[in-house]
């Protein structure tokens, strides 16, 4: 990128960063007497069936209507009771037993026990449910034939009910860290009677019934969502405020001015050209996040079924500069993030023009004005806007192409990626729990979160052994070799990891940041 197109892009980033600094600590909230949080949820939630949910914008509800055997302490991520009391596992790690508390209901009173988890995990991975989130099953014994129809009896998933309030669970492979993975809204229960009875419009409010700390008072599509404590709940003493409320502000600049007029109690995703100016708000956070800002590719259509084409995009990228322009973000070119444990990604393409134009010559487009059009799709935001607007200017000075722009609602833009009704689309994937397997396994055969087309037998083959191998060190071999791999073939563009900054009014107690990102408002207090 030339300095005189750097040097403009500072300048309207300049402009456009101005904004007040004070903090809402003292912001005259409205109140009523009642201790009511109001949250930013940057977008309206696609689902909340635990089952069918795939965005973070749902997750944030779902956390609340909803608990698993198992739960994250909301600073540390340590995995603690939820339903279960306790479990134990077998020395080869391939069974599980948890011990359900015999306190747990239902939010309409009634008795909560292994029965329910049975229903709601197979359910998981019937095929007649058609869940993008099947894959999560493939952990149980059978779990991936079944949802395959390659087993046609659901019954045969490894799971047993020893009684009421025990259940054992047979899987797939050795899985050191299947504890975590339950406390995941996929693996929480919903209720057979209900779903049922009600089918598509079971999570409506005068429908649903959940088992976290909070119900579903109100859902007003586009306008806000309110969740009230569940006084059925078993640990009810800990739910500590009146109501939530929940608004789906997909305008960033909106969400950040009302936070600053006391509006808001928290916001995330700030507008990046607005985060120099807030950082010295006292109200400010900021941390990683284990996130990856990535690009699809639609390798089923010319020119991205080339690989060479493909290549050249990824390598015409400079991702530091990318970052140090939007305000935002720790650049990396791998795709799975820093942060697991001992696991050192993959090396990437890199920043290479050069070799980016020698790669698109090879494919037939040395004179770049005979590429097919190419466009970028992102779901609307300005964050996603200004990003699209900095690739596209360094695809321009790089390889000399024009790359159309255009944004959607974010729905529309889940749905064209997943028909593979789009070019170059706009995505992001945050970690379930701490290990490489959460980023990896998206991008096996079959995944209903490979929106790309894109498959690769060695690259399947190679998530398999690690599935089935319980020494770490070999595991992350596999994955590291697996994901060298996916960089290499091109299917996706890495860019860089969130480095999320949030606003969170002083008042609201108990409310950590952590890498996961996972907020139960169990435990919040407004002070």
């Amino acid at each position: 990128m030339t300095r005189r197109l750097l040097s403009a892009l500072f300048i309207v980033l300049a402009f456009m960063g101005s904004c007040s600094r004070k903090s809402t600590t003292d912001a005259a909230m409205p109140t009523t007497g009642e201790k009511v949080v109001i949250l930013d949820n940057y977008a309206e939630p696609e689902y909340l069936d635990p089952t069918l949910n795939t965005d973070l914008y749902s997750f944030q509800i779902i956390t609340q209507l909803f608990e698993g055997l198992t739960a994250y302490d909301p600073k540390s991520l340590a995995v603690v009771p939820g339903i279960a009391e306790s479990w134990q596992a077998s020395p080869d790690g391939r069974f599980y037993t948890f011990n359900l508390r015999k306190d747990a209901k239902w939010s309409d009173g009634s008795r909560l026990t292994a029965h329910d988890f049975d229903y709601s995990w197979k359910r998981l991975v019937n095929p007649a449910t058609a869940s993008k989130n099947a894959y999560f099953g493939f952990f149980f014994k059978n779990g991936q034939a079944i949802a395959e129809n390659k087993i046609k009896d659901v019954q045969q998933l490894g799971i047993k009910i020893i009684d009421e309030y025990t259940l054992r669970v047979e899987l797939e492979s050795p899985c050191a860290f299947f504890p975590s993975l339950v406390a995941l809204p996929q693996f929480n229960p919903v209720k057979k009677e209900v779903v049922e009875k009600f089918h598509e419009q079971w999570t409506r409010p005068e429908n649903i019934v959940g088992n976290g700390a909070f119900v579903l008072a109100e859902w007003t599509p586009n306008k806000r969502i309110v969740v009230t404590p569940n006084t059925h709940y078993w640990d009810r003493s800990q739910v500590k405020i009146d109501r939530a409320i929940y608004l789906p502000l997909e305008d960033r600049e909106t969400a950040l001015k009302m936070f600053l007029n006391g509006e808001l109690h928290r916001v995330f995703e700030l507008p990046m050209v607005k985060i120099p100016s807030v950082r010295s708000n006292p109200d400010f956070v900021e941390g990683p996040q284990l996130s990856t800002y990535y690009y699809d590719l639609n390798t089923t259509k010319a020119p991205l079924n080339d690989k060479r084409v493909r290549q050249a995009l990824t390598m015409a990228i400079d991702r530091d500069q990318l970052v140090k322009i939007i305000n935002f973000g720790i650049s990396h070119d791998s795709f799975v993030p820093d942060g697991i444990a001992s696991y050192k990604p993959a090396e990437g393409l890199g920043f290479n023009p050069t070799k980016a134009k020698l790669l698109l010559a090879e494919a037939g487009y040395a004179d770049p004005k005979t590429l097919p059009q190419i466009t970028l799709a992102y779901d609307t935001n300005e964050n996603h806007r200004l990003v699209a607007q900095v690739v596209q200017s360094m695809w321009k000075q790089n390889l000399g192409i024009n790359v159309q722009l255009t944004n959607r609602e974010r729905k529309i833009h889940l749905k064209a990626l997943r028909n593979l009704d789009y070019q170059v689309g706009r995505n992001g994937w945050i970690g379930d729990y701490l290990d490489p397997n959460t980023f990896m396994d998206i991008h096996i055969s079959g995944s209903g979160n490979n929106h790309t087309g894109w498959t690769h037998p060695k690259y399947d083959t190679l998530i398999n052994q690690a599935a089935s191998t319980i020494d770490n060190t070999k595991r992350f071999q596999y994955f590291q070799e697996a994901e060298r791999l996916l960089l290499e073939e091109a299917p996706i563009i890495p860019l860089f990891t969130w480095s999320k900054p949030y606003l969170i009014n002083k008042r609201l107690s108990g409310y950590h940041f952590n890498l996961l990102d996972v907020h139960s408002l169990k435990g919040v207090e407004l002070r």
